[in-house]
């Protein structure tokens, strides 16, 4: 994923600046959870060149594993149930 899919996601070009070049984890994910794209900084943060397939990751990779549940109760649940997840 690369800009031009950020801004099919509906973010602005300042957004997709200020995701890139954050210090924070930003990642996309597709509803089934597969990561999409993770920022420079997540890419750091777990240990993934910049270059690295992800696709064989899903969110839940970048999460710790006594969080699960929690994420998916706050994250995921609500998430579906808004108009902005499409199923």
């Amino acid at each position: 994923m690369d800009n031009r899919d950020l801004v099919a996601l509906g973010l602005n070009p300042i957004a997709i600046d200020i995701i890139q070049h954050s210090n924070d984890f930003f990642g996309v994910a597709k509803p089934d959870g597969q990561a999409t794209f993770v920022n420079a900084a997540g890419r750091k943060i777990f240990g993934l060149g910049a270059d690295q397939d992800i696709s064989h990751l899903t969110m839940l990779d970048f999460i710790a594993q006594r969080a699960h549940e929690l994420f998916a109760e706050e994250v995921i649940k609500p998430a579906f149930s808004s108009d902005s997840v499409h199923k």
